[in-house]
């Protein structure tokens, strides 16, 4: 669902990018129109995210850094809607998510900025959401007029203990040519997350307020399929002294698969 239109977009994406994201990622391809509703609903894996944009304007240069965004507080939807310090995308995608939401499904309640950093393709957030029942979810928002967001929630997950990093969703825009966007939950002791990639360069991830947000850049000639359109990486945690503490492996297709001995539906920790 494209958010926002308006003379100055600069970019929108074609169908067969939109078919190639929603096969990636949202199950069958679907051409979405101006005019298409949103239907969100609980995320079905440890990678969905529920696409509800669909253009995309790339921003400037890489620049790895976070802002912590300490001291900023919950707000209800509705206080968060009428929000004009927070980006267009973000309230649009709030706002549409609560239009459009099936009576089945669990109440949003909160929502709480908790990450916000410099990507490939621009300023990117992350907001953790409260809803009835004990859900408890992430959106991942692209700050760019035009941009992309997504959601996912579902029960809360328990890690084994001494955790340092757990997976929540992965979204990618256009497979093979723009970034995969990971988010997920750092435990006390992680200071820093590194991507590292298989010839063995890394860099640094986003993380604040008990959450991440990395991304892999796609490899030059990648295709734009359901695999192989972005390099495995793996999500290293480091505590403060730049020790190891734990670390993810983010397969090609974005999945993040539980470490060897967890259930294959549970969360994976490491």
């Amino acid at each position: 669902m494209k958010l926002t239109h308006t003379k100055a977009e600069q970019a929108r994406v074609s169908d067969d990018d939109i078919r190639a994201m929603l096969e990636a990622f949202a199950g069958p391809a679907h051409p979405i129109s101006d005019q298409e509703p949103i239907s969100p609903k609980r995320a079905a894996s440890r990678r969905t995210l529920i696409l509800v944009a669909a253009a995309v304007v790339a921003l400037g240069l890489f620049v790895p850094a976070s802002l912590a965004l300490l001291g900023q507080f919950s707000q209800t939807p509705h206080q968060f809607i009428g929000d004009a310090s927070q980006p267009l995308n973000a309230r649009k995608m709030i706002e549409q998510f609560i239009s459009h939401k099936p009576g089945f499904e669990p109440t949003l309640t909160d929502v709480q900025p908790v990450v916000t950093a410099n990507t490939p393709d621009g300023e990117y957030r992350v907001y953790e959401l409260v809803f009835t029942d004990g859900i408890k979810g992430t959106a991942v928002v692209s700050s760019a007029t035009g941009g992309i967001a997504g959601m996912s929630y579902g029960p809360p997950a328990a890690c084994p203990a001494k955790w340092a990093l757990q997976a929540g969703g992965s979204m990618v825009a256009t497979p093979g040519k723009t970034p995969l966007y990971i988010t997920g939950q750092t435990s006390n002791a992680v200071a820093s997350v590194d991507v590292l990639y298989p010839d063995g360069h890394s860099t640094p991830a986003a993380v604040s307020n008990g959450y991440f947000l990395a991304w892999a850049i796609p490899l030059p000639g990648a295709p734009n399929s359901r695999s192989g359109f972005s390099p495995p990486v793996t999500l290293v945690a480091r505590d403060a002294a730049r020790n190891e503490i734990g670390h993810l492996s983010v397969r090609d297709d974005g999945d993040i698969p539980p470490a060897p001995g967890q259930s294959p539906q549970a969360v994976a920790c490491g």
